[in-house]
């Protein structure tokens, strides 16, 4: 089973309104998937992280021709062949080409063998993963947080048993909203905080401490990633725990997370940190030193449900405010790339099922459902 064909579908989706974080704005969403083909015709999907731009020429001119003619099969042998071939692009982009090709293996992998990925990987230890809303995004204009209160009501009336929407500008308001919020959502829903990394440590620690009452599950990205002495900063004084890491690309950049900083939840993402090859090497060293993980999830339907077989082979976590851990990011913002095969909800519980198909479970997905948000496309084989 021979790697016949590579090719690339770099998506963009203009915004009806643009959405923000406490970083800035966009006003259009991108994603990056990758298709194998295999000489006896099984294909196989994956995605990358959000650099599209680069990573799709990474993986067109230096990551495809070098797949050509290898065994599919041989996942551990490619991805370490791969991670060679960085040079000096040790994070980033490189291994964000290297995550799409490890996931697509996979997919591959698993349909040929007539299996799920979760089933490839060991097993499934549950069938059903606790679900959050990630959203809404930050609007333009006076009000950072105007219609929010409402557009997170819509979230749970949908399902939804947790939320985490982002936050950003002056602590004064920030604190106001996540007050009212949490008044407006009584006990029962868990909620969470992003804040992008857009705060300074003083203020990161300020905003905290003021919402020290508002029973937070965890605040993501109070400061930099790469601040690892702002994070431990924060993460020494808030009573709430700290979540991230989304962006690091390689293990040692999480063991240095971890011994640096003390944060309670680590954050990798598939499509960033190598797949799922990756993706077991930074479990592995989190449950050495005893730290939550929580996948983050954030592109189009491939990734989405890769992160769905990934944390079906989790082991449950204790998690004394809210639901066991782990739990499953659905981003609940304007993002057409979501519902390539349907709309995904939660149920009544606030769980996502975990696909019962082959692979991934993309079965029914095919390039030409992409083309309404094609902005490129290139194949090798």
């Amino acid at each position: 089973m021979k790697i016949a064909t590579v090719e690339g579908f770099h998506l963009a989706a203009p915004l009806r309104r643009p959405e923000g974080n406490a970083l800035g704005f966009r006003s259009t969403r991108e994603a990056l998937l990758l298709r194998l083909t295999t000489d006896s015709g099984v294909s196989g999907w994956g995605e990358a992280g959000p650099a599209p731009h680069g990573t799709s020429a990474y993986l067109n001119q230096v990551i495809a021709p070098a797949l050509i003619g290898r065994d599919a099969q041989a996942i551990g042998p490619i991805w370490h062949d791969l991670m060679k071939r960085r040079g000096y692009d040790r994070q980033g982009v490189a291994v964000m080409a290297i995550s799409a090709v490890d996931i697509a293996l996979h997919d591959l992998v698993a349909q040929a063998r007539g299996l799920s990925v979760a089933e490839m990987l060991g097993g499934a230890l549950r069938t059903s993963h606790f679900a959050y809303a990630s959203g809404p995004y930050l609007v333009q204009g006076e009000d950072p947080y105007a219609g929010f209160l409402d557009e997170i009501q819509g979230f749970v009336d949908a399902g939804f048993r947790a939320v985490k929407p982002r936050v950003g500008g002056a602590n004064r308001a920030t604190v106001q909203f996540v007050q009212d919020l949490r008044r407006r959502l009584g006990d029962g829903i868990a909620l969470m905080i992003d804040l992008n990394g857009g705060y300074a440590p003083p203020d990161a620690q300020a905003l905290l401490a003021d919402l020290a009452d508002v029973r937070l599950i965890w605040a993501e990205e109070p400061v930099a990633l790469d601040d690892l002495s702002g994070n431990a900063r924060v993460a020494r004084t808030a009573s709430t725990p700290i979540a991230t890491g989304e962006s690091l690309s390689t293990v040692q950049a999480f063991r240095a997370l971890m011994e640096q900083t003390g944060v309670s939840i680590i954050q990798p993402d598939l499509t960033v940190c190598g797949g799922y090859t990756g993706m077991q090497h930074v479990v592995g060293l989190a449950r050495a030193y005893d730290v939550t993980v929580i996948p983050h999830v954030w592109g189009s339907v491939v990734g989405f449900q890769a992160a769905l077989q990934m944390i079906a082979v989790l082991p449950d976590c204790p998690n004394s405010r809210a639901e066991m851990y782990p739990w499953v990011e659905l981003d609940c913002a304007e993002n057409p790339f979501m519902t390539l095969q349907g709309t995904v909800r939660p149920d009544a519980r606030g769980r996502i099922e975990l696909p019962n198909g082959k692979g991934l479970g993309l079965e029914l997905l095919a390039p030409e459902h992409l083309s309404p948000w094609l902005a490129k496309s290139w194949r090798v084989c």
